[in-house]
């Protein structure tokens, strides 16, 4: 029973994938942006397709059908809309920060390990935490990273945001070293470094 549970799950988020790879496509347009086109990756959607499966499944196999479950699991299709777009678009767009921030918002209530206390100091801390940096250092991150950070600290909570934001600067400094060494890119080249902050999240959410 449990494993067709999994199977499912993982099942219900391998569907997602059309969705999610048409929403990246298509909301940049609607935000003001030039619209995109279908990837020339034609890896782009299996790929789409193995994260949330796998993403879904441990999430069913970790909580069962659960708030958990369903919550993060939501949190994982939302996280490839973002980081599709921040890698075609070096945006990050409000029009998908600004209704994730609310469903985390509203989830907080839903989780046993969270309130709506941890959420809110989660998401000031992540959100001043890239501030200070994206200030002192402009050009090097953007407003929606720094918004991005503030999604993220609502939906991991305080103070599980210190180690996302962590991990994920670390290991968005590491890809950027490794690319310089293999001159992938040069040193004024732009690197969007919203996917890897949604790594460092990933990281603390499938360990609830």
């Amino acid at each position: 029973m449990r494993l067709l549970t999994i199977l499912g799950w993982a099942a219900v988020g391998a569907a997602l994938t059309p969705l999610s790879d048409r929403a990246s496509l298509v909301l940049p347009a609607r935000g003001g942006h030039a619209a995109a086109t279908a990837s020339q990756h034609r890896l782009r959607r299996p790929l789409i397709a193995l994260w949330l499966a796998c993403a879904f499944g441990w999430l069913a196999w970790r909580h069962g059908l659960s708030p958990e479950t369903f919550v993060v699991s939501v949190y994982a299709a939302i996280f490839v809309i973002i980081a599709l777009i921040d890698l075609d678009h070096h945006l990050i767009l409000n029009l998908v920060v600004a209704p994730a921030a609310v469903f985390a918002l509203l989830a907080a209530f839903a989780l046993p390990q969270m309130s709506l206390a941890r959420a809110l100091v989660g998401g000031a801390t992540g959100f001043v935490l890239m501030l200070l940096p994206a200030a002192i250092l402009p050009g090097g991150l953007g407003a929606g990273d720094v918004k991005l950070a503030g999604f993220l600290g609502l939906a991991a909570g305080f103070p599980a945001i210190l180690t996302a934001l962590a991990s994920g600067i670390i290991l968005g400094g590491v890809a950027t070293l490794a690319l310089l060494i293999t001159r992938r890119i040069g040193r004024r080249d732009y690197v969007p470094y919203g996917p890897f902050l949604l790594l460092g999240a990933v990281l603390v959410l499938m360990q609830w």
